[in-house]
């Protein structure tokens, strides 16, 4: 972060990133980098940088969307993700195809945890977008129909307490 505060934010990046989806960035918040991205406005970087970050950010989400058990949870990924401008649409709609397994837990997870960690501090506006979107009907049929059988008992129950 020092080297990215002192102009050389570009050479910087791909080391921050790599260290914040290896969740090993102890001494700053995993959002910093994130943040950073924004900050540089990297959506203007020539097309193979520009590709090679998004490659990154999709291979993290789907990642973190598909494993068991993923190192960062999916609640802590959403909000870095949503710190790099990208539309929510591209985070969300792969997350709705995909429920059939592991994403249908994790969803059910942040729609009962209500997205808290301490990442969603200054994103109320993107927090109450996905927690919105949680309550849309393809959301809710599809976690009913598909997801369900893949939850813990009670935690369907839960979810759709909070989406109804």
């Amino acid at each position: 972060m020092a080297r990215a505060h002192a102009g050389e934010a570009k050479q910087a990046i791909p080391r921050l990133l790599e260290l914040a989806v290896a969740d090993q960035l102890a001494h700053m918040s995993i959002v910093e980098p994130f943040g950073l991205l924004a900050e540089v406005d990297w959506r203007r970087w020539p097309d193979s940088e520009r590709r090679s970050v998004e490659a990154l950010l999709d291979t993290w989400w789907t990642w973190t969307r598909m494993a068991i058990d993923p190192e960062v949870s999916p609640g802590r990924v959403l909000a870095c993700l949503c710190r790099t401008d990208i539309p929510q649409i591209r985070w969300l709609g792969p997350w709705l195809d995909d429920l059939d397994g592991p994403p249908a837990q994790h969803l059910a997870e942040v729609i009962i945890g209500q997205l808290p960690e301490p990442e969603w501090e200054g994103q109320e506006d993107q927090r109450s977008q996905i927690l919105g979107w949680t309550r849309t009907e393809p959301v809710v049929i599809g976690l009913t129909i598909v997801g369900g059988v893949h939850l813990d008992e009670g935690k369907l129950s839960a979810a759709l307490d909070l989406m109804l």
